[in-house]
């Protein structure tokens, strides 16, 4: 992969954002990170994101909200929804809204990077569906 893959990821809690950076960074992405959703909206607007990592429950703006503004702004990324509760509304909401999938937490840190690489190559392969943000 030529190259690296720019990756937003926005949750209040700094014991989820900050690990999940540290190990995104490891890994060679670039990595920028928000504690709420307006601080999302503020951070696209210079920036282009490929992959994005919303907490569904944020102070400010909740990541479905987020998800339905940047689909406004025709930005063009890959939006993943986190979660620690079960398939509650917004998260029903979200995959309605194009989101491309949901992730509960606590996560195997595994599971989210082989997420990261199957995106990453359907977007290399020509796919360019990311995400349904049309």
């Amino acid at each position: 992969m030529d190259k690296k893959l720019n990756i937003l990821i926005a949750d209040d809690e700094e014991a989820i954002r900050f690990p999940l950076a540290s190990i995104f960074e490891m890994e060679g992405y670039n990595v920028k990170t928000a504690e709420n959703g307006l601080e999302v909206l503020k951070l696209i607007e210079n920036d282009d994101f490929d992959i994005a990592f919303f907490d569904i429950k944020m102070p400010e703006m909740d990541g479905v909200e987020v998800f339905k503004e940047i689909k406004k702004l025709n930005k063009k990324m890959t939006v993943v929804i986190m979660t620690a509760d079960t398939m509650t509304e917004l998260v029903k909401e979200a995959i309605q809204e194009g989101a491309f999938a949901c992730i509960s937490k606590p996560f195997e840190i595994e599971d989210v990077l082989n997420m990261i690489k199957e995106i990453a190559f359907k977007s290399d392969a020509g796919n360019k569906k990311k995400v349904a943000i049309k």
